[in-house]
């Protein structure tokens, strides 16, 4: 609730204009009805078609900023915080749509909500492989695996999914799943301790050990007795693994970025076009190739997760999934910035691939096929 509570205290002594307005969407079970307070919930006459769900009233909320030109990171914010605010007041699903853009066109009284998909496009574009070649080949591979390796790798792809499905609304959780994803394949395929070489910070310790004037024998037990540490043993193990598991054909994916489309009318009447490609980038600007620093990194990660499940800290915004896309994060020199989202989720899907490949045969599959359009003696044998 830090940037609500800050938004508040900007707000402390504010009497009158100028103000900035900020508007999102809201999902919830009923329509939402609030005026004369610190926020405003307007209903509307508009429904949202989520998949698994019966359809939901969509209200609006607006609060005002004394801050003429705070970031779309902080806006973000607030609004995923009174999402979280109204869902405990209210003992009910309260969803703000906190990553939509708003739009207006010059002159028209009409609001337009786009969705904004920053974390990983490529997630947003269109499909673009055989689908049926993928779902076969890989529940081949999938019910050829021992029943153990076959838990693991499936509760990889479980977790990689439920990231997946968070992503957009919020990274910090679908981030601390793709962590969980990982660690789900180092308990079951990682070494069994951590190595002194991948831990970060090991030569920063190696100097000081050496202007202590320490012993080889003296500094190795030192060096034990900090790698025992329950934490530090888990970010290690999680370290030495990524890095024992990519190899260098990894950096030559290249990632997607899709943007989005909109066709406005000052009626009202716009009409979403869909996503299209704008460019492609390196997997490199999201996860760097030169080992030290990748060790630093997924140190980094690994740190931002145990902050966040720990601390409630977040690590992850708007900045941490844009700088990439421009090479900004992903060769910083100090090496304490986590993984982006759509970096974190490559690594662990490329992990799943290796942990597979190296395990599964190519088990044939039941047959049974579902055909849209049968032929008429296979229908009269169905009956």
């Amino acid at each position: 609730m830090l940037h609500y509570l800050a938004l508040l205290a900007r707000l402390d002594g504010v009497d009158g204009p100028p103000l900035s307005e900020h508007i999102y969407r809201v999902a919830s079970p009923s329509l939402l009805d609030v005026d004369d307070s610190i926020i405003r919930l307007d209903p509307t006459d508009s429904f949202a078609h989520a998949l698994g769900t019966y359809r939901t009233p969509i209200s609006l909320l607006r609060w005002m900023d004394a801050r003429q030109d705070g970031s779309p990171v902080e806006s973000q914010a607030v609004a995923s915080e009174l999402g979280a605010l109204l869902t405990f007041v209210t003992d009910r699903k309260v969803n703000v749509a906190a990553t939509e853009i708003t739009l207006r066109m010059q002159g028209s009284e009409f609001t337009e909500f786009m969705p904004a998909a920053i974390n990983d496009t490529g997630l947003v574009g269109p499909i673009q492989v055989d689908v049926r070649k993928g779902v076969e080949l890989t529940s081949r591979y999938l019910r050829s695996l021992s029943p153990d390796d076959a838990v693991a790798i499936g509760a990889a792809i479980d977790l990689h999914y439920a990231a997946v499905l968070l992503h957009d609304s919020d990274v910090n959780t679908a981030s601390t799943l793709v962590v969980a994803g990982i660690e789900t394949l180092v308990t079951r395929f990682g070494q069994a301790e951590p190595v002194w070489a991948d831990y970060a910070d090991g030569p920063r310790f190696d100097a000081r050990f050496t202007e202590l004037g320490l012993s080889d024998v003296q500094a190795e037990q030192l060096r034990l007795e900090i790698l025992q540490g329950q934490h530090l043993r888990l970010q290690q193990r999680f370290v030495s693994y990524v890095l024992e598991g990519l190899k260098d054909k990894f950096w030559e994916t290249k990632v997607e970025h899709f943007t989005p489309g909109l066709k406005m009318d000052p009626k009202g009447n716009s009409r979403f076009l869909g996503y299209t490609l704008a460019d492609t980038k390196p997997i490199g600007n999201w996860v760097p190739q030169d080992r030290s620093l990748l060790k630093r990194r997924l140190a980094a990660t690994y740190a931002a997760r145990s902050r966040y499940v720990h601390a409630g800290s977040r690590s992850h915004n708007l900045s941490t999934a844009l700088g990439p896309a421009t090479g900004q994060n992903a060769h910083s020199d100090q090496g304490k910035v986590p993984l982006a989202f759509a970096g974190l989720r490559r690594v662990l899907r490329e992990l799943i691939f290796v942990e597979m490949n190296k395990r599964a045969k190519d088990m044939p599959l039941p047959e049974v096929r579902l055909v849209r359009n049968p032929p008429p003696e296979a229908q009269r044998q169905s009956m």
